[in-house]
């Protein structure tokens, strides 16, 4: 009766908080719902993706940039995310300064995005210049860039360990997550509707808009680097996580900083770690090629759908419905299979989905293959949820504390920087070489599109343009889905038994030392025992 009673009287405290609903504390806000991290994972997304789905068309429709050559542009600036990355993130470790990083790298990209209207149209002439002049302005950009993922997962982690909510960081990550891809959904259909209506023009108000709210956002809901209680972003959440209570510690004692290369270097010679990122890789470049060319191929008349901006919208939101519904259920899926089951779940499920481009066939205009095409982009959905996921809460787990954001860094920098530049090069290699109109031909002249299949299979052969791309990006989802499961046979088996010689000699050690001091307390006893017997006999 006094439990039930007990019960009744929580159930109305929970409710009701000094006579007020408590719906309207500032505890309902900040525990129950987390709302922090859904906020700042929103506003970010909707300020990164601005121009990300239709990057492509934009270097095309205002700078007069061929599509074939947006490969090689893709991999420059691709390359300079990921080699930026491990800078900020050591930046940000060395000096305990993750949310002035994040807040000053986040607004310096938005303003360096207005520096693309210093660039004027190609001609003929000019293209050369125009494309290296769009190259430098995008490296400054996706310098930035490079920080912001990495620093974003590091403090959003830090603040669940820190929250009063139940769960630890790898629970409630993914539904916090899912709001920025529902904020990715929202800005591309926006963005689609803006650039319909009003030209590619209004993405530049777009872009300092959403960057400047999210700044003044990020200022007021990221904790403190260094609040005056003396506890960092770093050392909340010690109740839960008994490491970072031990790094909060070896703080205070300022305790020197490894190098940027000492502290990469000791995060790979992790071999669990070191091969995850080679994972990461194969299955980054499989879903950068769709990621990078999936535009272009829907609208392709030749070597695609025949699809048009409906459909390329169609698609994306294929897959971020899909990470939407993952992220809302990742704490159930974490708790009930593992990282490890959804790591599989993401290489099969890119397996599917560039199986089914790879046997789409191209340049019959028939609808119906555009839309398996963006049904196929639903397994998008589940690698790339799948992946994010498993990849925060493995360099959360195998990076030591103060390392945890380069970890993130590494992470991020290989799948959004360094696997989209290698996509981006296989795209160029292939998508470069067309087959030029004879005189008095057109592009709809069925003897064109026959000598021109005919020309392209002989100089490309098997991977042929944007199949040929969809084809290496299924054979790289399969490497890394054999590496994932040797990975768990072999190397994961092989650290488990090396950690547990490891725990079996420490102990035989200190049994050895045990029974050390037993003898020695044992040979002081016989010796004090003769010295007293001896004294008594004279």
């Amino acid at each position: 009766m006094n439990q039930n009673s007990e019960a009744v009287e929580k159930s109305k405290e929970s409710k009701k908080i000094n006579g007020k609903s408590r719906i309207f504390t500032r505890e309902f806000w900040e525990v129950d719902l987390l709302i922090y991290p859904k906020i700042l994972f929103f506003v970010l997304l909707v300020a990164v993706n601005t121009c990300y789905t239709f990057r492509t068309r934009f270097f095309r429709d205002v700078f007069g940039i061929p599509a074939q050559q947006y490969g090689i542009i893709a991999a420059v600036l691709s390359f300079v995310a990921f080699a930026s990355a491990p800078l900020w993130t050591y930046i940000a470790d060395r000096f305990r300064c993750p949310k002035t990083t994040l807040l000053i790298t986040t607004l310096c990209q938005g303003a360096a995005f207005f520096l693309f209207k210093c660039i004027a149209r190609a001609t003929e002439e000019t293209l050369p210049q125009t494309i290296a002049a769009v190259i430098a302005v995008g490296s400054v950009i996706n310098c930035f860039n490079g920080a912001v993922y990495p620093l974003m997962d590091r403090i959003i982690v830090a603040m669940l360990n820190s929250s009063k909510c139940e769960g630890n960081a790898k629970e409630l990550y993914g539904r916090q997550r899912l709001w920025g891809t529902l904020g990715n959904t929202v800005i591309v259909q926006f963005m689609g509707y803006l650039i319909d209506k009003y030209s590619y023009d209004s993405i530049f108000p777009a872009v300092g808009i959403s960057f400047t709210l999210f700044t003044v956002i990020g200022f007021f809901l990221i904790p403190s680097d260094r609040p005056k209680n003396g506890v960092s972003i770093y050392s909340i959440g010690e109740k839960k996580d008994p490491e970072i209570a031990k790094s909060a510690k070896l703080e205070k004692k300022n305790e020197k900083r490894p190098s940027n290369f000492e502290s990469i270097g000791k995060l790979l010679s992790n071999p669990k770690f070191g091969f995850f990122l080679l994972i990461v890789l194969f299955n980054g470049v499989s879903r950068a090629i769709g990621s990078h060319f999936m535009a272009n191929y829907i609208e392709d008349d030749l070597d695609g759908l025949s699809g048009d901006k409906t459909f390329v919208s169609l698609a994306s939101n294929c897959g971020q419905a899909i990470e939407l519904i993952f992220f809302f259920v990742s704490r159930y899926l974490v708790a009930r299979f593992g990282v490890f089951k959804l790591m599989v779940a993401a290489q099969v499920s890119m397996i599917i989905r560039m199986g089914i481009h790879v046997a789409l066939p191209v340049g019959t205009g028939i609808q119906t293959y555009v839309y398996i095409a963006c049904l196929a982009e639903a397994f998008k959905g589940i690698s790339f949820g799948c992946m994010t996921a498993s990849g925060v809460m493995v360099a959360v787990k195998e990076a030591p504390i103060e390392l945890q954001a380069t970890a993130q860094g590494l992470f991020s920098g290989i799948y959004v920087g360094l696997a989209p530049s290698l996509a981006g090069l296989l795209g160029f290699w292939l998508l470069k070489t067309d087959v030029p109109l004879l005189p008095g031909e057109t592009k709809d002249d069925l003897s064109f599109k026959t000598r021109r299949a005919k020309e392209l299979a002989s100089i490309t052969g098997f991977f042929n343009r944007h199949q040929g791309l969809f084809k290496i990006s299924w054979i790289l989802a399969m490497i890394a889905f054999i590496l994932l499961i040797f990975k768990s046979q072999y190397i994961d088996k092989k650290a488990k038994a090396k950690a547990l010689q490891k725990i079996e000699l420490e102990e035989i050690k200190k049994t050895d030392e045990n029974l050390e001091s037993s003898v020695e307390a044992t040979a002081d006893s016989q010796s004090a025992i003769t010295a007293d017997i001896s004294e008594k006999s004279q």
